[in-house]
């Protein structure tokens, strides 16, 4: 009888060892998943940035400018087929700093890009291109030139 007791106590051990590793199991699967859904969320921004953050700088020319103007629009109109809806504002004669809290990239439609009067800019005068990010997504959400 004593033997019977000791050999239910070990396997009710063996049991809880399996049980826990099981769980610790289960808990390192869900971390690698959030983790590598978060490398794939930075690099999707990255993506979409990067196609913007080219055009940053001083002495651009008016037909960066218009290309600048030509890429927002696409990508506006990309974005509401798609249905993501991360619209971005493109403004004229400002300058942007840093970041905002995104309230044009939820719009339901997309703003509108001015490529008539954009394709009117000088050729002989330097422009200042500046970006402004979403604050809640990383996201692009404004451009300027001034």
């Amino acid at each position: 009888m004593e033997n019977a007791s000791k050999a239910l106590i070990i396997a009710g051990a063996i049991l809880l060892a399996i049980v826990l590793i099981s769980l610790g199991l289960v808990v390192v699967q869900r971390t690698r998943n959030t983790i590598g859904n978060a490398n794939v969320d930075q690099q999707e921004i990255t993506s979409f940035n990067n196609q913007f953050e080219s055009y940053i700088g001083a002495n651009k020319t008016a037909s960066q400018v218009i290309s600048l103007a030509q890429a927002v629009q696409a990508s506006n109109v990309s974005e509401q087929s798609n249905g993501t809806k991360r619209y971005i504002e493109f403004k004229s004669n400002a300058t942007l700093n840093g970041t905002a809290d995104g309230t044009t990239s939820k719009a339901a439609t997309p703003p509108a890009v001015p490529i008539g009067s954009v394709s009117q800019l000088s050729s002989a005068v330097r422009y200042t291109i500046t970006i402004q990010y979403d604050k809640a997504t990383g996201y692009v959400c404004a451009v300027a030139y001034k």
